[in-house]
C-alpha cells in the first residue's frame, strides 16, 4: 500500500485522550513543586509547554475533522493551511508564517486537502529534532493519535519519504495484516520517534508526525 505523501513550500476526540493530557499537565506541574530544584525546572515547563500544545494540536485536529464539510474550500486548492487560519479552529498563541501554522514552540502544521486529508506536525523543520522534540514525538503519539485512532486512516512518523511502519485507524487495520494504530506499543512508538535520529546521533531536519483521513 503505497501513500502520496504531499511536502509543504470521532465524531469527538476521545474523553480518555484529553484525560491523558489534562493529567500530564497537572503532573508536569506536580513534578516543578516536588522537585524544587532549578536544575530540574526547565526541563519540566518545557514537558509542560509540549503538552499543552498537545492538547492544543488534538482539538484543532477535532475542529478540522469534524467541521471539515461546513467550511467551503476552494475545490482547485488543495494546501489550505491558510484557510484554517482564519477559521475559529485555529489555536489562540499560533500563526499562520509562509504557509504554514506555527506554534509558541516553533513547530509547525501543514494541511493538505487531497485524496485524503493530510495532518502533517513538523517537529524539526529548520533546527533538527532535538531530545525534546523526542519528547514531543512521544505525547502525540500517545495522547493524540492513539485516542484518535477511530477516525484516521493511518498515521506514522516521516522524515521527508522515509518511514518506517504505518499504523491503521480502527476501520482499515484488520485487512492484509495492516498494523493497528490503536495497539500501537511503547517500544514501537520509540521506533517511531527514533526515525529522527540520524545513523551517528545526529537530529534530522524536516521530521514530522503524519495523520491521514478519509473525508
Amino acid at each position: 500500500m503505497s501513500v502520496r505523501l504531499h511536502q509543504p513550500p470521532v465524531s469527538l476526540l476521545s474523553q480518555q485522550g484529553r484525560s491523558m493530557i489534562e493529567m500530564l499537565c497537572v503532573l508536569s506541574v506536580a513534578a516543578i513543586l516536588s522537585l524544587g530544584g532549578i536544575k530540574y525546572t526547565g526541563r519540566v515547563f518545557t514537558e509542560y509547554k509540549q503538552i499543552k500544545i498537545a492538547e492544543e494540536y488534538a482539538w484543532l485536529v477535532q475542529d478540522v475533522v469534524e467541521n471539515f464539510h461546513s467550511y467551503r474550500f476552494p475545490k482547485d486548492v488543495r494546501d489550505i493551511t491558510s484557510y484554517i487560519s482564519h477559521t475559529t479552529m485555529m489555536p489562540s498563541g499560533w500563526k499562520y508564517e509562509r504557509g504554514y501554522l506555527r506554534n509558541q514552540m516553533g513547530q509547525v502544521l501543514f494541511l493538505w486537502d487531497g485524496e485524503k486529508l493530510q495532518i502533517n506536525f513538523e517537529m524539526g523543520r529548520k533546527q533538527g529534532m532535538t531530545p525534546g522534540l523526542k519528547g514531543m514525538c512521544r505525547i502525540l503519539f500517545n495522547n493524540v493519535l492513539r485516542p484518535y485512532s477511530s477516525r484516521i486512516y493511518l498515521a506514522a512518523n516521516y522524515w521527508g519519504n522515509d518511514y518506517l511502519q504505518h499504523f491503521f485507524g480502527d476501520k482499515y487495520c484488520k485487512a492484509e495484516n495492516r498494523k493497528c494504530l490503536s495497539d500501537i506499543t511503547f517500544a514501537e512508538i520509540e521506533e517511531q520517534c527514533n526515525l529522527c535520529l540520524g545513523e551517528e546521533g545526529e537530529f534530522r531536519t524536516n521530521c514530522a508526525v503524519v495523520m491521514f483521513f478519509e473525508m
